[in-house]
């Protein structure tokens, strides 16, 4: 395994909430991050820090996520984690009444 220090790991959904701090933390510890997210702004601020690097896309958009895998290789390398952090589904709805099928 890599050293701790350099890790490379994919955090989906990294342009706001916990997703844009764990993209900051994890560049700021050293490791090579690349994100995804919808908001392009927020993306090219963040894309911006060094270490950094992301693509705009829809995870529930196979051909958006297919793109995004194929831009995050890096050369002769290995990917360390995957943080699977974008939100998708239902919107804005109570625990309480999201249906079973939402989970999968």
């Amino acid at each position: 395994m890599a050293s701790a220090s350099h890790l490379r790991i994919i955090v989906t959904g990294g342009t706001s909430g916990i997703g844009k701090v764990l993209v900051q933390q994890l560049a700021a510890s050293g490791h090579r991050v690349f994100f995804t997210g919808r908001n392009k702004e927020a993306l090219q601020g963040l894309a911006s820090c060094e270490g950094v690097r992301g693509s705009a896309g829809d995870v529930t958009k196979e051909a958006d996520v297919e793109r995004q895998f194929s831009e995050a290789r890096w050369k002769r390398t290995r990917l360390d984690a995957l943080v699977a952090n974008a939100g998708c589904g239902a919107g804005r709805q109570n625990f309480e009444d999201l249906p079973a099928e939402q989970f999968d």
